[in-house]
């Protein structure tokens, strides 16, 4: 283990898994369960972002069609009027 393992250790467990899951206990019940659901839809295309913008990851046309097919499946079922 050399000092780049240890500080990802450190940085995902203190940033990536108790302080975003505080924050999101504490805020998810300030709002609806559709716009909750909307706001976790996101996370994939800010996850993509991030990672073209800090590591220059690109993703293939297939990955960009998949994104894209989830995303709208998740807002238009979360969305669409139900009967």
């Amino acid at each position: 283990m050399n000092n780049e393992v240890v500080i990802a250790i450190l940085y995902t467990t203190l940033f990536a898994t108790i302080l975003t899951t505080s924050m999101q206990t504490k805020f998810q019940q300030a709002v609806t369960p559709t716009r909750a659901s909307i706001i976790f839809s996101m996370e994939p295309i800010f996850a993509a972002l991030t990672a073209y913008f800090f590591i220059n990851e690109k993703l293939s046309n297939f990955g960009i069609a998949g994104a894209a097919f989830i995303f709208i499946g998740i807002l238009t079922s979360e969305l669409w009027p139900k009967k």
